[in-house]
């Protein structure tokens, strides 16, 4: 800006005469587009004001972009820590800091029941009797996920099954129509009258 001033000084001396607001008009659009708060504010405001003026307002501008300028440049520095375990927690000083102690695993109750052989003080997975036969190949362990031989169903059976229960719904509807009485609906008030 300062430049640009001196420019229209050597013009005036020169005998060319620029107009003021031609003058503020260039300065605004030589801004570099950190500016474009501070242009469109004074527009919409239709401030007329003088070189030393606008000098002023362009320098205190400066500075709050400055601000915002910092606050962005330590939002972009922060870096991001992978997600994972960690088999401790560190201090600023490199020493490791104490992690919390581990919850002790629940086992069983000692009147839990075990559903194979019915005693009672520990579960199925542990039953001895359970893990003999196992081994022995009496006894076949159920797969993950089917809790339910009969629930094994894919996506075509679960259609499938729902178009059955429509039909029978369906059917129910018809039935419970043909069963029905008519209804006769005003007649006995209208023979009232």
């Amino acid at each position: 800006m300062l430049v640009m001033t001196g420019h229209a000084k050597k013009l005036s001396d020169l005998g060319i005469v620029i107009p003021n607001i031609l003058g503020i008009n260039r300065v605004l659009q030589s801004l570099p587009p950190s500016y474009k708060n501070f242009v469109m504010n004074y527009n919409m405001q239709n401030m007329n004001k003088e070189f030393p003026e606008l000098f002023g307002m362009l320098k205190a501008a400066e500075i709050e972009i400055k601000k915002e300028h910092q606050v962005l440049m330590v939002n972009k520095t922060t870096s991001f820590k992978k997600q994972g375990k960690s088999k401790g927690k560190f201090k600023k000083g490199g020493k490791k800091a104490a992690t919390p102690p581990m919850k002790p695993k629940n086992g069983p109750k000692p009147d839990a029941e075990c559903y194979y052989c019915k005693e009672k003080g520990h579960w199925k997975r542990n039953c001895s009797k359970y893990l003999a036969d196992l081994k022995s190949g009496l006894v076949k362990k159920k797969k993950e996920g089917s809790a339910h031989p009969r629930r094994r169903h894919g996506p075509m059976a679960v259609n499938r099954l729902l178009m059955q229960r429509n039909r029978r719904m369906r059917m129910n509807v018809d039935q419970a129509e043909e069963e029905a009485e008519p209804c006769h609906l005003g007649e006995g008030q209208a023979g009232r009258r």
